[in-house]
């Protein structure tokens, strides 16, 4: 997964656009087109940029009327820049340990954007708790939120759901037929649920963790089932089975419960 997706657009000029002004007529232009920071390049490559700070120095060292290109050899700045097919996580562990909010991005040598290290953070963070194929959350975070169950007071309900038949399925249409059966119950799963409950996929089996009393966690469940008893896809008919525990309705502590849903998966 490389950053190209998540570049952002911004504001450039070409050097020798920018000969003949003072850096007055660019905090103009800079205020013209609202953007936060102009950068300028040569022949499209990014040589400087112009945030707002740079603006504020100016004030205070009253050089508004310098011209742009003598301002920039008089104040030299280190451009970052990455190239298009950075691998995400690289670009986050350069950002990080150059302490970069943003980083310019060239592709073919040429400046197409930037990327900023908040947005970047968002993604890796869902990388290390998302499954890629799905989009839910995966059986790393499955098990943080168990371990971490121990500090909550709140009632629990977790759901196992396995899907069956998927050796066959495979064997008869692919894996890409299997895969597709996955995203369609993960999606389907996401509309029956709550913004408040969580869904897991651990290979062909979801799991639902909800902090809600048993009475809730039986509505959930009743609704997974109407939804997933009649679900096919192309004239395949999804069987599945389901087990569900709940503490401290059914379990006393999380160990118990997960070896009932081990035990009592209902085929």
């Amino acid at each position: 997964m490389t950053i190209e997706k998540y570049v952002e657009d911004v504001y450039y000029k070409e050097c020798n656009e920018v000969k003949d002004m003072t850096i007055k007529e660019l905090i103009v232009l800079s205020n013209k087109y609202k953007t936060d920071s102009i950068y300028l390049t040569k022949n499209k490559y990014p040589v400087f940029m112009f945030e707002h700070i740079d603006f504020l120095d100016v004030l205070l060292s009253n050089e508004l009327d310098v011209n742009v290109l003598e301002y920039i050899k008089k104040h030299p700045k280190k451009i970052n820049v990455l190239n298009y097919d950075t691998n995400i996580i690289d670009a986050y562990y350069y950002m990080r340990s150059n302490n970069l909010k943003k980083v310019a991005v060239i592709k073919n040598n040429e400046l197409i954007g930037e990327v900023n290290f908040k947005m970047i953070s968002a993604r890796i963070a869902d990388i290390v708790i998302k499954d890629p194929l799905t989009g839910v959350y995966n059986e790393k975070y499955f098990e943080v939120l168990i371990e971490e169950y121990k500090d909550f007071d709140k009632p629990l309900g977790i759901i196992y759901i396995d899907i069956k038949n998927t050796g066959v399925i495979e064997g008869l249409y692919g894996r890409e037929k299997v895969n597709e059966i996955l995203k369609a119950i993960a999606d389907k799963l996401k509309n029956l649920l709550r913004d408040i409950d969580f869904i897991f996929r651990n290979d062909f089996r979801f799991k639902i963790i909800t902090f809600s009393p048993l009475d809730v966690t039986e509505k959930i469940i009743n609704r997974i089932r109407k939804s997933l008893d009649n679900f096919e896809i192309d004239g395949i008919k999804i069987a599945y089975s389901l087990s569900f525990s709940h503490i401290p309705e059914l379990e006393s502590n999380v160990l118990l419960a997960l070896d009932d849903l081990e035990r009592n998966l209902i085929d």
